[in-house]
C-alpha cells in the first residue's frame, strides 16, 4: 500500500512538474507575443508622427491650386500676347495692301 501511495505521489509530482513546464512556455510565448505587439504599436506609433494631419495638407492643397491658377493666368497672357503679335502683323499688312492699292488707283488715274 506504500508503494502504491509513493506511485501516487510520483504521479502527482510528475504532473505538476509537467503543469509548471507548461505554464512556464505559455507564459514565455505569451510574453514574447506580447513584446512583438508592443514592437507592432511603437511601429504604428512612428508612422503616424509622420504623416501629415488634415490641417497640413489642406494647406499644401491650398497652396497648390493657388500655384496652378497663377500659370494659367500667366499662359493665358502668353496666348494673349501672340494673338496681339498676330492682329499687329495682321494691321501691318492690310494698311500696306491699302497703300498699294491707293498708289496703283492713282497711277492708273494718269
Amino acid at each position: 500500500m506504500k508503494e502504491n501511495m509513493i506511485s501516487i505521489k510520483e504521479y502527482f509530482d510528475t504532473k505538476l512538474d509537467a503543469l509548471e513546464k507548461s505554464i512556464c512556455l505559455s507564459r514565455d510565448t505569451l510574453n514574447a507575443r506580447l513584446e512583438s505587439m508592443n514592437e507592432f504599436r511603437e511601429s504604428l506609433k512612428d508612422q503616424t508622427t509622420s504623416f501629415f494631419t488634415r490641417k497640413e495638407h489642406e494647406f499644401y492643397a491650398e497652396k497648390i491650386e493657388t500655384q496652378l491658377r497663377s500659370l494659367e493666368l500667366s499662359r493665358a497672357v502668353l496666348e494673349g500676347k501672340a494673338s496681339q503679335k498676330t492682329m499687329n502683323i495682321t494691321l501691318i499688312l492690310s494698311i500696306l495692301s491699302l497703300a498699294i492699292g491707293i498708289v496703283a488707283l492713282f497711277i492708273k488715274s494718269l
